[in-house]
């Protein structure tokens, strides 16, 4: 089973593929080989399906601040929390509770988020690398949870 995580040390300075992806066995590396497959031509196209549906996920995984840090909270479902006079981990809130929040149109949800980034936010994400994502998801955690 792909690790859905990448476990950053609380205290390092971020991510390092030999220290925090050893064998390639994150989400990191995960969301490189599923790139790599989707862009590959001669990839058999169930192969490809899978592979964008991956993708998509980890990527998603990967923005994700409990999938990034080792707190030993088994990404989130270790802190419990309470919302709505419901006890639930904190995982299952981030995943599902903070997207039912925003709505159901998600092409309006991106939208939205869209008309809302500065022309230096929009460079940053089309320029900016895998471990980018991981340490911006790292240093999120490390400072709010």
């Amino acid at each position: 089973m792909v690790r859905q995580y990448v476990n950053i040390e609380l205290g390092s300075r971020g991510y390092v593929a030999s220290r925090d992806c050893r064998n390639s066995d994150c989400v990191v590396a995960q969301i490189e080989r599923d790139a790599a497959t989707l862009s590959d031509p001669r990839a058999a196209k169930p192969a490809r399906t899978e592979a964008l549906l991956f993708l998509i996920h980890f990527v998603a995984d990967v923005h994700q601040p409990l999938h990034a840090a080792d707190r030993n909270d088994k990404g989130g479902n270790g802190l419990m929390v309470r919302l709505r006079g419901k006890r639930l981990s904190l995982h299952q809130v981030w995943h599902q509770d903070v997207v039912t929040a925003m709505g159901q149109d998600s092409e309006h949800i991106a939208g939205d988020i869209e008309a809302h980034l500065t022309p230096q936010q929009k460079v940053q994400i089309e320029t900016g690398a895998l471990a980018d994502w991981a340490n911006e998801s790292f240093a999120l955690a490390e400072r709010e949870i």
